[in-house]
């Protein structure tokens, strides 16, 4: 942790269980569908996930999903750090990290990478893939929503 980041290790435990939008506009860093949806005027701003640091747009609440039949997961990884993260079909305003890590994954079959915030790089969870699946795990308390 000497980065003042927590380790973002997946592991073997697991249990199923906002911002203001003027500066949205200004975020030079959305990936370009999801400044379609947040330049979309019939579709309301309210829902869209930001990063609790910086602000930065990450997603919107419609991108929410169940996975083994919950959308929110607890789970401790191997260095004893528990995380609380939320499922979502896709998190655009996240850049992936990392080498996919089959080890340790909380969902069977599925490898993991890094999930950070595309504009400040804070460790907001991981992609879960499998194949031509995949999802996000969103940490609940590193993301705001409108």
């Amino acid at each position: 942790m000497a980065n003042g980041r927590m380790p973002a290790v997946a592991a073997t435990t697991c249990s199923g269980d906002a911002v203001a939008g003027d500066a949205v506009a200004d975020q030079e860093t959305l990936d370009p569908k999801l400044r379609d949806i947040v330049d979309d005027e019939d579709r309301p701003h309210e829902g869209l996930l930001f990063c609790a640091l910086c602000s930065h747009v990450i997603g919107h609440v419609a991108d929410r999903i169940e996975v083994r039949g919950a959308f929110q997961h607890t789970c401790t990884n191997p260095h004893g750090y528990v995380h609380q993260f939320g499922c979502h079909r896709e998190a655009l305003g996240c850049a992936i990290a990392g080498d996919r890590h089959s080890a340790d994954s909380w969902f069977e079959g599925f490898s993991w990478r890094l999930a950070m915030c595309g504009n400040c790089d804070a460790h907001m969870g991981w992609l879960f893939e499998k194949g031509s699946e995949h999802f996000f795990g969103l940490i609940l308390d590193r993301i705001q929503v409108e």
